[in-house]
């Protein structure tokens, strides 16, 4: 479950709290995760309904430090009464996923993804990365 409240440095942007389930699944090899977010603002110059977004991808692994995948992530709109589908945003695209032993107990996990927009809402294309030092 994830439960995430930020506050941006534009305070009329408010606040945003974010939360839902975050869900895995294996099937032989492919690993498959889906997550159903809610999220709105609060104390902001304008605050909008709840919207429901979404991510998934599934990956696959190449070699035991390296899987390759496809990413997708969405936003519906109002929880309540979806937007129409042309305002929808839905990308998705292929994806890398890694990791690099730094030390004895460090770890770079990383992924990246070239998504595409499939909605008139969404941006053509999008470079979507993520890095995470462990130690």
């Amino acid at each position: 479950m994830l439960i995430e409240v930020e506050r941006p440095q534009d305070r009329t942007e408010g606040y945003e709290a974010r939360f839902g389930p975050l869900m895995q699944t294996e099937i032989g090899k492919f690993q498959i995760n889906a997550n159903l977010l809610w999220g709105r603002h609060y104390r902001a110059v304008s605050n909008g309904p709840t919207e429901l977004g979404y991510q998934a991808q599934i990956k696959y692994p190449v070699q035991p430090q390296f899987e390759i995948g496809l990413q997708a992530f969405g936003n519906l709109g109002p929880w309540k009464h979806w937007s129409d589908h042309d305002q929808q945003e839905h990308k998705i695209g292929p994806a890398i996923f890694g990791k690099v032993k730094v030390g004895e107990h460090q770890i770079i996990k990383y992924n990246a993804a070239w998504l595409f927009g499939t909605t008139a809402a969404t941006s053509d294309n999008t470079f979507r990365t993520q890095i995470e030092f462990e130690f």
